[in-house]
C-alpha cells in the first residue's frame, strides 16, 4: 500500500516505495517537493479541495476519495485515497497522511460488469437464472419479465412451472440435466408460456453449476422467441411442396409420397395405383370467363376430388388442369372403380363459377404397379399420363388403363425420343424445300423449309413421325435452330449463285420455340452468321399456337418484326383467332389451311371459306398463300378467288436443296 505525507499545500514531504511505483517514479525521492494533486484529472480537483477543507476545519476526521490520476509516465489509473490530518500538539494542522491503493483493475471489472448488466437488461433476448434445488427463478432480464408477466421483485417467488410447459420440464429432466451434470451446455428448443397463456417456441442455450456431488444447483439460460420464424419456415416448406392455388401436394411431394408408397409395397406386396386426371377443354373456361374463373374452378375440382378418396390417398396437382391420385393397396379393378367415382363427382353436379353453372368432364388414365421392385415413381406417373392421353384421343370424358399395347407404344415413343436426341446432335435432321409460287405466273417466289429426318435404319421420316415427340421433349428448340441455320446458309448459297434477292425462305416456329425467351436473338444470329438479310426470312406460326397465349404471341411477334423478318399465320382458319388479335399481329402473310383447299371447286362451301380468308387478307393488306394444292381444279379455283400464291404437290413436293436449285428462276406452270 502506498503512503505519503504532504504539507498543507499538497507538497510531498515523504513517500514510500509502493507509492513511488504507483505514481510511475523510479524511487520515492523523486516525489519529494512534488504536488500530486496536479496529476488529478480536472473533474476531481475541486472535490479534493472541498474534502481537505472539511478535514482542516474539523468537519470530518478523515475522508476517502477515489479519483482518476494521470501518472508521471502518462498512464491513467484509479487510486483509492484515505486521508487524515496530522496536527501539532496544540492542535494546529501540520500535514496530511494519505494511504493509497491502486483500484484500476477493480474499477475496470466493475465497469465491465455494469456494462454487461446493461446489455443483459436491454437485450431483446430472454436471459434468466434459476435455483434448480427449489425450482424457483433467481433472475430474469427485462425482456423476459415483460414476456412472462413477472415483476422485478416478484422474480424470486416464481416457479419454473409458471413459464415452462410440462413438455419443457420433461426435456429439462431427460436432456438438459444430463448435459449440466457432465459440465456441458445444452442448446435446443423449449416450449414456454407467455403472460397471456400463449405457448411459444424458444431456442435456448442453458449452462449450469453443480455441487460437489455433481447435482445441478443453478442454471443460466439465454433464449430467443423463434415462434414466428418457425411459422414462416413451415409456411415456406409448405409452399415448396404444395400447390398455392389448391393447397394440394405438388409434383415434388407427389413423387416423394409415390416413392414411399412403392417402398411400402415392396415390403407388403400390395399394389400401388396412380390415376392421372386432366380436365377436358379447360382452356375454354379461361378464354370465355377469364383466368380468375379458371382458378376458382380448379380449386373447386380439388375439393371434390379430395371428398371422394380415402384419407390415406394422395391427391396432387401437377400444374394447369392436371391432377394425380396415388392409392396404396389398390388393384387395377378398384382403381378403375375409383376413377369412375371421380368422374361422377365432377360430372353429376355443375360447378358454380363466375355466376355460371359449368359442367365439367375429365379424362383419366390409370396405371398400377403390380411389381413395385421394378417400378420407378416417374415411370409409373408417365404410364398413367400415357393412359390419360389415350383417353383424350378416344374422345375425352372417359377412363383408360395402361396396358401392354400402350406400354409397347410408350416404349416406342421413348426409343424415338432417344433416337431423335441423337439425330439432332448428329445433324440427321435436314431441311427439304417446297416451292411457293405466284399463282398467276407460276414463278417461284419463296420456299418453305420442312424438316426431314434421315434415319439410319428407317429411311427418310416426315415431321408427322417425329415432330410431336420433339415438341413434348423440348428437342424442338434445338431442332428448330438447326433447320433455321441450315435454311439461312442455303439461302446465302442461292444468292451467290443466282444473285437474286426476291426469293424468300419460310421457316416454321413451334409453340416451344415461340415461348423461348431468346428466340429473337437466335433468329438474328442465324441471319447474321449466314450473311443474309432478315427481310428474306418469313417465319410461320400456326394460328392455334398463336391463340394458346395470344397476348404473349403479339409481344413476341413484334420483337421478331423489329428484326426485319416477315411473319406468316400458318393453317389459317383452324385456330379460331379473333379479328381483334389478328389486327394486332404484325403479320405479312395468311396461309389458308389445306382443309379448305382439298375440296375446292367454284361451287363448294369451301370456296366461300377460302374467298372469305382471301378477302380478309387483302383487306388487311396481307398476301394470301394457299396450302395443299394438289390438282389443277383447285389451282384454277384459287386463281378465280384472286389468291396471291400457292404451294402443294401439284406444284412440287418438298425437295432437297440440290434437286430444287435447277428449278429456281423458272416458271413451274
Amino acid at each position: 500500500m502506498g503512503q505519503l505525507v504532504t504539507a498543507l499545500d499538497g507538497t510531498v514531504v515523504e513517500a514510500n516505495e509502493a507509492l513511488a511505483s504507483m505514481m510511475g517514479a523510479s524511487r520515492p525521492e523523486e516525489l519529494v517537493g512534488f504536488q500530486p494533486w496536479r496529476l488529478l484529472l480536472r473533474e476531481y480537483v475541486d472535490q479534493l479541495a472541498e474534502l481537505t477543507h472539511e478535514l482542516i476545519t474539523g468537519g470530518v476526521d478523515h475522508f476517502e476519495f477515489e479519483p482518476r490520476v494521470r501518472r508521471l509516465d502518462g498512464e491513467l489509473r484509479w487510486f483509492h485515497v484515505t486521508a487524515t490530518l496530522i496536527r501539532e500538539p496544540d492542535g494546529t494542522p501540520r500535514s496530511f497522511l494519505a494511504l493509497v491503493q491502486d483500484t484500476t483493475e477493480r474499477r475496470t471489472a466493475e465497469e465491465r460488469l455494469s456494462h454487461l448488466a446493461n446489455i443483459v437488461e436491454s437485450t431483446s433476448d430472454l436471459v434468466g437464472s434459476a435455483d434448480l434445488r427449489t425450482g424457483r427463478l433467481i433472475y430474469l432480464n427485462r425482456a423476459a419479465r415483460e414476456l412472462f408477466g413477472v415483476g422485478e421483485k416478484e422474480v424470486p417467488r416464481v416457479h419454473l412451472l409458471r413459464i415452462y410447459t410440462r413438455d419443457a420440464l420433461h426435456v429439462w429432466e431427460h436432456e438438459i440435466a444430463p448435459h449440466l451434470r457432465a459440465g456441458r451446455s445444452w442448446t435446443g428448443e423449449l416450449p414456454m408460456r407467455t403472460a397471456e397463456g400463449r405457448v411459444i417456441q424458444v431456442l435456448q442455450t442453458v449452462t449450469g453449476e453443480v455441487d460437489p456431488d455433481g447435482t445441478p444447483v443453478r442454471s443460466w439460460s439465454v433464449g430467443r422467441d423463434i415462434t414466428e420464424r418457425k411459422l414462416r419456415e413451415e409456411q415456406l416448406a409448405h409452399r415448396a411442396l404444395h400447390d398455392e392455388l389448391t393447397g394440394l401436394p405438388n409434383r415434388a411431394l407427389l413423387l416423394d409420397r409415390l416413392e414411399q408408397a412403392l417402398a411400402r409395397s415392396r415390403r407388403s406386396g400390395d399394389p400401388v395405383a396412380v390415376l392421372f386426371l386432366d380436365l377436358d377443354r379447360f382452356k375454354n373456361v379461361n378464354d370465355e370467363y377469364g383466368h380468375a374463373a379458371g382458378d376458382d374452378l380448379l380449386a373447386a375440382v380439388a375439393h371434390r376430388l379430395r371428398s371422394v378418396v380415402r384419407p390415406s390417398d394422395t391427391v396432387a396437382r401437377l400444374g394447369g388442369d392436371e391432377f394425380v391420385v396415388v392409392c396404396e393397396a389398390v388393384d387395377e379393378t378398384k382403381a378403375l372403380d375409383l376413377a369412375q367415382r371421380l368422374l361422377a363427382t365432377l360430372e353429376d353436379e355443375p360447378f358454380r363459377v363466375a355466376r355460371n353453372r359449368l359442367r365439367v368432364t375429365a379424362s383419366i388414365g390409370v396405371a398400377t404397379a403390380v411389381d413395385p421392385t421394378s417400378t420407378h415413381p416417374e415411370a409409373l406417373l408417365r404410364d398413367a399420363d400415357a393412359a390419360m392421353y389415350r383417353a383424350k384421343d378416344l374422345g375425352r370424358a372417359r377412363i383408360e388403363r395402361f396396358d401392354d399395347e400402350l406400354r409397347r407404344k410408350t416404349l416406342r415413343r421413348t426409343k424415338l425420343a432417344d433416337d431423335l436426341r441423337s439425330a439432332v446432335e448428329r445433324g440427321e435432321i435436314v431441311p427439304y424445300y417446297q416451292p411457293i409460287v405466284d399463282i398467276r405466273s407460276g414463278e417461284i417466289t419463296g420456299v418453305e423449309a420442312l424438316a426431314r429426318w434421315q434415319h439410319p435404319t428407317r429411311g427418310l421420316l416426315t415431321p408427322g413421325e417425329f415432330m410431336e415427340v420433339a415438341e413434348e421433349t423440348g428437342l424442338i428448340v434445338g431442332l428448330g435452330v438447326s433447320i433455321l441455320t441450315r435454311a439461312c446458309d442455303q439461302l446465302r448459297r442461292w444468292q451467290v449463285e443466282f444473285g437474286s434477292r426476291a426469293l424468300k425462305v419460310h421457316v416454321n416456329l413451334s409453340a416451344r420455340q415461340l415461348a423461348h425467351r431468346s428466340l429473337p436473338t437466335l433468329v438474328e444470329t442465324a441471319a447474321e452468321n449466314a450473311l443474309v438479310e432478315p427481310e428474306l426470312l418469313c417465319l410461320e406460326i400456326t394460328e392455334s399456337v398463336i391463340m394458346e397465349d395470344a397476348e404473349r404471341s403479339v409481344e413476341v411477334c413484334h420483337s421478331l418484326k423489329r428484326l426485319g423478318v416477315e411473319l406468316a399465320v400458318d393453317d389459317f382458319g383452324t385456330g379460331y383467332s379473333s379479328l381483334a388479335y389478328l389486327k394486332r399481329l404484325p403479320v405479312d402473310v395468311l396461309k389458308i389451311d389445306k382443309a379448305f383447299v382439298e375440296d375446292l371447286t367454284p361451287d363448294s362451301r369451301d370456296s366461300s371459306v377460302a374467298m372469305a380468308i382471301i378477302s380478309l387478307a387483302h383487306t388487311l393488306g396481307l398476301r394470301c398463300v394457299a396450302e395443299g394444292v394438289e390438282n389443277v381444279e383447285q389451282l384454277t379455283a384459287l386463281r378465280g378467288l384472286e389468291c396471291d400464291e400457292a404451294q402443294g404437290f401439284l406444284i412440287a413436293r418438298p425437295l432437297p436443296a440440290e434437286q430444287l436449285t435447277p428449278l429456281l428462276g423458272k416458271p413451274l406452270f
